[in-house]
């Protein structure tokens, strides 16, 4: 007993400092310049070399429009690029639209106001000029251009206006934003539909998915409403598409919509080397030759700061979390004769063994019951014998075997057969044969003779009883094995 508890005690150990050194070595830095030194009380003095990663929203010092657009703007044609190697340019110029991301829905001829904030991100004026790309003829700008002190922030309006002309359709664009060399822009997805449409797309990026990194998963929920009072087959087709709607994955179904809202999802695996930037996930529903769509937009980013230096990353995480449960099954290995002894595990032995009892008992008690029922039918066959003996017949074994074998209550015949071929069962291919046989019995075209239907009761109580059930007694099992006596003989 002091040997278990000497191994208890140094497991017990073993696991919590399994667990205590990684949450000390595991922590994540963020937006620190190069060659800073972070002091940790637990851990102590650590150099650290942070590498700037393009997608964090700030241009750092090496990275310019021409290898960061994301953070750094779009380099104009002509301009020189600028970036944080040093000086002026644009590691002093940034900004920023809010919302990053506009995505309106409407009926043609309607219109709707979106307003925009945009926000300084450094401490020199600056003058941002406003343009639309690409949606010139349904989206208007209140202003051409706003002028931003330091950490300011200025508003503008953006009418977004069809009218009954427009073709039906999804409409990609962009609020483009132009500060000395650094160019930034805010995606605008329009899905224009018609009044009467009979079908109508939408789709949505859950939160986790709006902003992956490259290799990433992007998810789409799909809700497609059928207006119609009919089930429809449709063609659906979902991708994948860059800013200049170039498809670069797509899938197509052929799918069935009930009348109303149908729910759907879908996915797609980034590759390793895609761009960053904004993207869109379309779907298409094809129905009488007509196209109805819709489609979200996503961002691809930086996997994020990477840290050189002495720290542990995910995967050595893993490894410590898997020690820990190593640790923990040698534990529960060398306490196991302890464990088994142990009073909650003997009062959990014994109501699993007399549950199981219990089912042996109730099974027992079902197969009689129901020899009962068929003998007193069998009787009740010589005074009145018509289609209702057989349909009561039908019930009994029915709701005998959905109950011996608890595969639920309501099944048919076939079902049955069905259920019971995937189960494993004793006398599988008898009791099949059996059920198979009289399945049809209750639709014959016309009525069986007495004589063969007291014969089919016979054959049904001779099933049953040849279901041999084990006793309780029979499942207690004798501890150890055969022991060899020896008598001593006696003396005369």
């Amino acid at each position: 007993m002091e040997r278990n508890k000497l191994f208890f005690g140094i497991g017990i150990i073993l696991m919590i400092v399994s667990l205590i050194i990684p949450s000390l070595l595991y922590f994540k830095v963020a937006q620190y310049s190069s060659g800073e030194e972070v002091t940790f009380a637990a851990v102590g003095t650590i150099g650290l070399t942070v590498v700037p990663v393009c997608g964090d929203g700030i241009c750092d010092d090496g990275e310019d429009c021409n290898n960061c657009p994301v953070d750094c703007g779009v380099c104009p044609s002509g301009g020189s690029p600028g970036g944080g190697s040093g000086g002026t340019s644009t590691t002093q110029v940034n900004f920023k639209f809010d919302p990053d991301v506009i995505k309106e829905e409407l009926v043609q001829g309607d219109s709707v106001t979106k307003e925009v904030n945009v926000t300084n991100l450094g401490t020199r004026s600056i003058n941002v000029q406003l343009s639309v790309v690409n949606l010139k003829e349904l989206v208007f700008l209140d202003k051409t251009f706003v002028s931003l002190q330091g950490r300011g922030v200025e508003e503008f309006d953006a009418l977004i206006a069809t009218s009954e002309n427009t073709e039906p359709g999804v409409y990609i664009g962009n609020i483009v934003g132009a500060a000395s060399n650094v160019e930034k822009s805010l995606p605008i997805v329009l899905t224009i539909r018609g009044p009467e449409d009979p079908i109508i797309v939408n789709v949505n990026i859950p939160k986790d998915y709006l902003s992956i990194s490259p290799g990433g998963i992007v998810l789409g929920d799909i809700v497609i409403t059928n207006k119609l009072n009919e089930t429809l087959s449709v063609v659906m087709v979902t991708s994948m598409r860059d800013q200049k709607e170039n498809v670069l994955l797509d899938r197509s179904d052929q799918i069935g919509l009930f009348s109303g809202e149908n729910l759907f999802s879908d996915k797609f695996e980034t590759s390793w080397d895609l761009e960053l930037g904004y993207y869109f996930f379309f779907v298409e529903v094809t129905y009488e030759g007509i196209l109805y769509s819709d489609a979200a937009v996503f961002k691809v980013e930086g996997p994020g700061d990477r840290v050189t230096g002495f720290i542990l990353g995910d995967y050595l995480m893993y490894l410590w979390i898997l020690l820990a449960i190593i640790i923990l099954i040698f534990i529960i290995w060398v306490l196991r004769k302890s464990i088994s002894k142990s009073k909650w595990f003997v009062t959990f032995n014994k109501k699993k063994k007399e549950k199981k009892e219990e089912e042996i008992v109730d099974r027992a008690g079902l197969i009689r019951l129901t020899i009962s029922n068929l003998q007193r039918l069998k009787v009740k066959s010589k005074s009145y014998y018509g289609y209702e003996l057989i349909e009561e017949y039908s019930k009994i074994i029915r709701y005998f075997f959905t109950k011996f074998y608890s595969v639920g209550s309501g099944l048919t015949f076939e079902e049955l057969v069905s259920v019971l071929q995937k189960k494993n069962i004793k006398k599988k291919r008898k009791v099949i044969a059996f059920i198979t046989r009289i399945a049809h019995i209750p639709y014959y075209y016309k009525l069986m003779p007495e004589a063969r239907f007291v014969t089919l009761i016979d054959s049904s109580i001779t099933l049953l009883k040849s279901f041999k059930i084990i006793k309780s007694e029979k499942l207690k099992k004798k501890k150890g094995g055969k022991k060899k006596e020896f008598f001593r003989k006696e003396k005369k």
